[in-house]
């Protein structure tokens, strides 16, 4: 492990954020991407295992570990990788989260398109591990208006110009919310069809109705309030690029989803109306 970058060069840099992670997923998530970078930067959301996470990397060179004192959110520790990154020279850093395995060659891969005018975001065709859907797209390319945070590759140059990633949403859509702001100015998200990134979300689970699947986080009480909070803050935000209808049904189709699937429904719902009465005040 090492605790600062000496040499002052555009080198390859990743970054993973983690918060109580599965030790043996993230070693393996480390293990996939630790050959093909100079530096993977850690940051670390004052995980209740950290001694486990400093015990597993004791080893490994080319390791940077932040560790912040408090859970500052996704947000934040994204924007700590970024900065680190830029701060060392790179123009372009991966962003991964604790529970994704990077296929190998890929920052290489992505490297070959960073020249491409007003890309702002390399993103992978993201596989989920609880659940396999038929992928009909034979081109290498595809221009798309949005990604998660895993696996994507940023042009820090952009990040600059665009502004960092929403530190008041804390998680969830904070992705959505920065690849709203790249359309918004114009810049593309590019999603190489062929690289594929194998990553989890949560406990999903997929359940039938009507021939149809619909998938269920399964998420605690809190992320039903940030999701919910956070549906209309971006909408706020982003409101000509979405359709009038985006926060109420996708705030019915949450409901809809607790009634139906989830324990502990009155928890999770309360936390739901929390979240509209704070998204409404959100700025």
């Amino acid at each position: 492990m090492v605790d600062v970058l000496q040499n002052k060069s555009n080198l390859r840099f990743a970054g993973i954020v983690t918060y109580n992670p599965d030790i043996n997923r993230l070693v393996e998530n480390i293990n996939s991407i630790l050959s093909q970078v100079d530096t993977l930067i850690l940051v670390d959301n004052a995980s209740n295992n950290m001694s486990e996470i400093e015990h597993a990397i004791r080893d490994l060179s080319k390791i940077v570990l932040l560790k912040n004192d408090t859970n500052r959110g996704i947000a934040a520790a994204l924007n700590q990788i970024v900065r680190f990154s830029a701060s060392n020279y790179s123009e372009w850093v991966l962003l991964l989260d604790q529970d994704s395995v990077v296929p190998e060659g890929i920052i290489e891969h992505f490297s070959k398109y960073t020249d491409l005018d007003g890309v702002g975001i390399i993103t992978p065709r993201i596989i989920d591990r609880n659940f396999s859907e038929e992928f009909k797209n034979d081109s290498e390319l595809s221009w798309i208006d949005m990604c998660i945070t895993s696996g994507s590759f940023i042009n820090i140059d952009l990040f600059k110009k665009i502004g960092e990633f929403d530190e008041k949403m804390f998680i969830d859509l904070v992705d959505f919310e920065y690849c709203a702001r790249l359309r918004k100015e114009r810049y593309k998200i590019l999603r190489i069809n062929s690289v594929k990134l194998l990553h989890q979300l949560g406990s999903m689970k997929v359940r039938k109705i009507l021939g149809r699947n619909i998938r269920v986080t399964n998420h605690p009480g809190i992320r039903h309030y940030y999701y919910t909070r956070n549906t209309i803050y971006y909408y706020k935000k982003h409101r000509e690029l979405l359709k009038k209808s985006y926060p109420g049904l996708t705030t019915l189709k949450k409901v809809g989803k607790i009634i139906a699937f989830e324990s502990e429904k009155t928890d999770k719902l309360k936390h739901v109306v929390r979240g509209l009465i704070d998204g409404a005040k959100m700025r």
